[in-house]
């Protein structure tokens, strides 16, 4: 069971993302708003993990480890899990990189339930957060996490509360998580192609910490941008099948996150 230390701790508009992608370029800030290209496979345990790890190519792709990360994420929402009914999550994250340096960061995303089926392309904007921001809201000021106008991330989720009539006063941790995520590139003759995640993830609910769910998950993004979007597809389907056909894993749709609210809240 974790153990959780509050102290340590609609759609959007179409014409809203095009607009903060434009923004970003221009002002060169330390945010980024993407359409991420990702795909999930579950695994019943995390023997396959050493497994990948020891292998020296994926496919055509050498497979090399860039390290290992630890989480804590606090997922928030109303009572009634308003943001999650319209098809989002709102997370802030403390990331500990393994070499002693703590990151904080912001992230609105629009979940795979709320995209075309079978896509596995999803719109997220997220911030790193200044430390004295990071460290606030860590200490239990969760409302500094709607706070903050340069940061667009909360200018975005202020926006989709508004255009939807939430209170963000309503907004509080719903869910917290601890991960450790390994981390590896897939590059060919020299260029990076995909980048692959193993998470070992338990994620509970804030007000109950004795309802919690366990994931074992492999997570492929894509990173090549210059192929066509066939050609990308081409490459995901194959990995896809690479996966399933040599380890013990599954594809699913549905993110870590939606998972846990309908095992811990009820579907949504």
């Amino acid at each position: 069971m974790l153990s959780v230390y509050p102290n340590f701790t609609r759609d959007l508009l179409k014409k809203t993302l095009p607009v903060l992608v434009a923004a970003s370029a221009m002002s060169g800030t330390c945010h980024a708003v993407v359409m991420e290209q990702q795909v999930k496979l579950e695994a019943a345990n995390g023997s396959v993990f050493k497994e990948i790890e020891q292998a020296p190519y994926i496919l055509t792709y050498k497979n090399k480890p860039l390290g290992r990360y630890y989480y804590q994420d606090y997922y928030y929402d109303t009572k009634d899990m308003a943001l999650a009914r319209l098809g989002y999550s709102y997370r802030f994250r403390i990331r500990d990189k393994g070499d002693g340096e703590i990151e904080y960061a912001v992230q609105l995303k629009r979940e795979y339930g709320n995209t075309q089926s079978g896509s596995f392309k999803r719109e997220e904007i997220d911030d790193v957060l200044a430390a004295r921001i990071g460290k606030r809201i860590s200490r239990g000021d969760w409302s500094d996490a709607f706070k903050g106008d340069g940061i667009n991330t909360m200018k975005v989720i202020r926006k989709l509360l508004s255009d939807n009539n939430i209170d963000p006063g309503a907004l509080a941790p719903v869910i917290y998580a601890e991960q450790t995520r390994y981390r590896y590139q897939l590059t060919e003759n020299g260029k990076l192609h995909f980048e692959i995640s193993l998470d070992d993830c338990t994620m509970q609910s804030i007000k109950d910490n004795k309802k919690n769910l366990h994931f074992y998950q492999v997570e492929i993004e894509n990173k090549f941008r210059k192929d066509t979007p066939e050609y990308d597809e081409m490459r995901i389907r194959d990995l896809i099948d690479f996966f399933t056909r040599s380890y013990p894993v599954s594809l699913i749709m549905d993110s870590k996150y939606r998972s846990a609210v309908s095992a811990l809240f009820g579907q949504i």
